[in-house]
């Protein structure tokens, strides 16, 4: 499945507005910009944003269940979540749309049968 269809089922599955709790959240765009460049540690995304550590690791969390984003384990203290990386560019694509071709992209994806509302 593609990344806009996988956007489309996480936001219907978790009950998540796609424009307001993703696209036109400045902070976690912010973050997608900065994962751009690469993998990154969450204390050194939170300096960089200065954002204070529970902000970042919120919009962290949230990004991961959308599956926009991934966590990589620190091989030196196993089962904590460390460094974080962008699973896939495209998401930026979407930042980038207006409100309302964010709508009709969605309109798009589920007329052509991408979705299915259950």
């Amino acid at each position: 499945m593609d990344l806009d269809r996988k956007i489309i089922c996480y936001s219907l599955l978790y009950g998540v507005n796609i424009k307001e709790d993703l696209l036109f959240n400045k902070n976690r765009i912010r973050i997608l910009k900065l994962l751009r460049n690469g993998e990154f540690k969450i204390s050194k995304i939170r300096e960089l944003l200065d954002l204070n550590y529970k902000t970042v690791y919120e919009h962290i969390k949230f990004l991961e269940k959308m599956s926009i984003i991934e966590l990589k384990q620190n091989i030196k203290q196993p089962g904590k979540p460390v460094y974080v990386f962008l699973r896939d560019k495209k998401i930026l694509d979407w930042s980038n749309k207006t409100s309302e071709e964010v709508d009709e992209e969605i309109k798009r994806i589920i007329l052509q049968g991408g979705v299915k509302r259950y």
